[in-house]
């Protein structure tokens, strides 16, 4: 994951900012600070669980980020491995699961590559699978963003943020996710 021009970045990210509705009640500015410090975080020595930490110690200040992770796709074993994801400020112990079950909502955003934003997962997951999952590791989750990580548009993994409230997301906090994911 190289870094992105920063320039470019800025100039994207206030002209989005702009056509947001309620945008006086969002700190650009900070918003703005703060994804350019995960920017100048995230290099090519660190490790999954080094970039998840320096992720989250920024993004936590954005989104309700409860839990986080960011899962990377193995592609030859079709698995999706969890190193260093974080609940409740408390690293979570590592864990792989199957990048093709069809009752993951991780797996669907793998092999749809598209995003996924729930903000009620009790009602919303039938947008995405036919039961409701049961999470492999830590909590019951009540909302939760999930975006692809693409490397040559190919995808290498995905970005997860979730929540033990109902209703906290917002468009804005997707675009957030997905431009991390392209640090």
């Amino acid at each position: 994951m190289g870094l992105v021009n920063k320039n470019s970045f800025t100039q994207g990210f206030s002209s989005w900012s702009n056509s947001v509705v309620n945008a006086a009640a969002i700190d650009w500015t900070e918003q703005l600070r703060i994804l350019n410090d995960v920017a100048d975080l995230i290099t090519p020595e660190l490790t999954i669980e080094e970039i998840t930490a320096a992720i989250y110690s920024n993004v936590n200040h954005l989104i309700d980020a409860f839990q986080f992770a960011v899962g990377m796709y193995n592609e030859m074993e079709g698995t999706i491995t969890y190193k260093g994801m974080i609940e409740d400020g408390k690293r979570i112990p590592d864990f792989s699961m199957d990048a093709i079950a069809d009752n993951r909502l991780a797996s669907w955003c793998i092999r749809n590559e598209a995003e996924i934003f729930m903000n009620d997962l009790d009602v919303e997951y039938s947008k995405y699978l036919r039961q409701k999952p049961v999470p492999l590791a830590g909590c019951n989750p009540k909302a939760a963003l999930y975006v692809p990580l693409k490397l040559n548009n190919k995808v290498v993994g995905l970005i997860t943020v979730r929540t033990i409230h109902k209703n906290v997301y917002q468009q804005h906090h997707l675009y957030i996710l997905k431009t991390v994911g392209n640090f």
